[in-house]
């Protein structure tokens, strides 16, 4: 989980950014972070790294996906069908994250979503797949959790103050996973110091998934 570095890194591509809200009915949006794509029956596929332009394209294919379900379950009078989320990604900013986690949390007030890891779920990308009404994960996929990662420089007040800060923000993040895991406060702790992968089986016992199960075609 990375925070956002303000001057060297190019956060949003302003052509990708014309091209998603210029074109709502465009099913796939490659860049070269990944492929988002939403194909028939409610299946999103997030295969890219957690940055705003992926976060913001993720985010409007859920809620758009959310109201046609719903429409759809009210015109055939019957609970609206779930939304799955099909999740492969490195991971990225923890903003990024975190704003991907509450999109997820809202739309699974009103539309179930289930989450599937498919591969590879790291960092950041864990705040999405841990967000779902229910979560699953294919057999030979993997997790990885760890803690924040950031820089900065300055004087030292500036040093202090952004210490401050980035620790809000690791707080912020033990606070989600506790809330969506069977972790220990400590344990938890301890493990987000390192960068371990946890398996499929890993990640079932330590509740951060639901179920071990093939994807949902």
């Amino acid at each position: 989980v990375k925070t956002l570095n303000n001057k060297d890194e190019k956060i949003i591509d302003f052509d990708v950014l014309k091209k998603i809200l210029g074109n709502g009915s465009e099913e796939e949006f490659n860049i070269e972070n990944g492929i988002i794509s939403v194909c028939p029956n409610a299946n999103i596929y997030f295969y890219a790294d957690i940055i705003p332009s992926t976060i913001l394209k993720l985010n409007n294919l859920l809620i758009q996906t959310m109201k046609e379900n719903l429409a759809d379950g009210i015109t055939k009078n019957q609970h609206p069908n779930p939304i799955y989320l099909h999740i492969n990604s490195h991971g990225g900013l923890c903003s990024s994250g975190f704003f991907g986690y509450d999109t997820i949390i809202e739309v699974g007030k009103r539309v179930d979503v289930i989450t599937i890891i498919e591969g590879h779920a790291a960092s950041a990308a864990t705040l999405l797949s841990i967000a779902g009404t229910k979560r699953l994960i294919t057999p030979n996929s993997d997790m990885l959790i760890h803690e924040l990662s950031t820089w900065f420089g300055g004087k030292a007040s500036e040093i202090t103050e952004e210490y401050r800060n980035v620790m809000k923000i690791q707080t912020r993040l033990e606070n989600i996973y506790l809330r969506h895991s069977k972790f220990e406060k400590e344990e938890l702790q301890e493990i987000l110091k390192k960068d371990r992968l946890l398996s499929a089986e890993e990640a079932l016992e330590k509740g951060l998934v639901d179920e071990i199960k093939m994807s949902i075609f």
